[in-house]
């Protein structure tokens, strides 16, 4: 089975070594970092030279939503067998009607240090959000140091392009519209996806299952790696048993 993965903002494939490592060796997986530096029919046709019959789509927060809009449009030879959302929702930020989103003061703060571009600021902002709330902050932030730093960062420019995807992308209204198996894993104390939001999500599509992760923040891929993988192979094995039954 193929998994494509698509990385979150300001994400590098480093920080999934603990994901990659506990992957049974059967799954062949395929990372894309930095995919927001492409407008948004650039992202559709790299995903598409990745699709098989077996792909799953795997996407962490932004990758998440970046999933969400591909799948939303494909189908046919081009359709995921299944996706898989981790830490991800349809909307990022508040709107008028939407008030689970990020605030925006909060947004606008980590825009103000992408502007300023000062490396050392956006990494211990960026890693505090991943770890905020976590009951394994400590020990993720400490992983983080070693993984996520200023030299793995993408371009200024790209961090701009994903920012503003995550400012404009609003997919709430094609839920229902995705035929495919959808997994959406978050963490039960993550600051910046709610998770009482994506249950409420899940109610207006029979194909959507929600998986919540006791005390793990917005970072899937520390201490909380075994749990979210070995869930997403349970996942993904009962399908397989499903479709050949």
């Amino acid at each position: 089975m193929r998994l494509v993965f698509l990385n979150g903002w300001a994400a590098s494939s480093a920080m999934l070594d603990s994901f990659k490592s506990q992957l049974p060796a059967s799954y062949d997986l395929i990372i894309l970092d930095d995919l927001y530096q492409f407008e948004l029919a650039e992202i559709v046709t790299k995903i598409d030279e990745l699709m098989t019959a077996d792909t799953v789509l795997v996407g962490w927060s932004l990758g998440g939503m970046l999933a969400l809009y591909y799948a939303s449009l494909r189908s046919g030879k081009h359709q995921a067998k299944a996706l898989i959302l981790l830490n991800a929702s349809a909307c990022f930020l508040e709107r008028p009607d939407y008030t689970e989103g990020v605030k925006r003061e909060e947004f606008d703060g980590l825009r103000q240090v992408v502007q300023a571009q000062d490396s050392n600021a956006l990494v211990r902002l960026f890693t505090h959000l991943l770890v905020d709330g976590s009951q394994a902050h400590k020990e993720d932030r400490r992983l983080l140091k070693q993984v996520f730093n200023a030299q793995v960062l993408p371009s200024w420019k790209t961090l701009v392009k994903g920012l503003g995807f995550l400012e404009v992308l609003d997919l709430r209204t094609i839920l229902n519209s995705i035929q495919q198996p959808m997994l959406c894993m978050l963490g039960e104390n993550d600051a910046l996806i709610s998770a009482s939001l994506i249950s409420e999500s899940s109610q207006k599509n029979t194909h959507f299952t929600v998986k919540i992760i006791p005390g793990m923040g917005h970072f899937p891929f520390g201490m909380f790696a075994e749990k979210v993988t070995s869930s997403i192979v349970d996942y993904l094995t009962s399908l397989n048993e499903k479709s050949q039954s």
